[in-house]
């Protein structure tokens, strides 16, 4: 199932390059357990769907994130690592900035401050 064949109700794939996709939620928040599960099932979808060396996540529209969306990113990060890739997050928000900081997971995670930058590590 592609997420852009199927219509991704949570992300869609907004750039690509060199195989590496760049996906962005559609909605500013996710606060509800079967909401949280389906983005994290949509999430994991892409990496099966695509052969890349890394995932692009943009954050630019989301403002706030549940702990099970921490938690949904963690499990994409540990996924990608196990098969050798990467997990970078791009266009974080303020607010998700924050959270990442008050949570640590600014350390796990690799930040670059836009989705160019962040193909570009991507490749690198």
């Amino acid at each position: 199932m592609n997420i852009n064949q199927q219509g991704s109700r949570n992300v869609e794939i907004t750039a690509e390059k060199n195989n590496v996709s760049v996906i962005t939620f559609k909605f500013s928040q996710f606060t509800e357990e079967t909401e949280i599960d389906a983005m994290g099932k949509e999430l994991l979808q892409v990496v099966a769907d695509h052969n890349a060396p890394a995932v692009v996540l943009n954050l630019s529209r989301l403002t706030f994130a549940a702990t099970m969306v921490l938690g949904k990113f963690i499990e994409l990060h540990k996924k990608l690592a196990q098969q050798g890739k990467k997990l970078i997050l791009c266009n974080i928000t303020p607010e998700i900035k924050e959270i990442l900081t008050l949570s640590r997971l600014h350390k796990l995670f690799s930040i670059q401050e836009t989705s160019e930058k962040a193909l570009a590590a991507a490749l690198a």
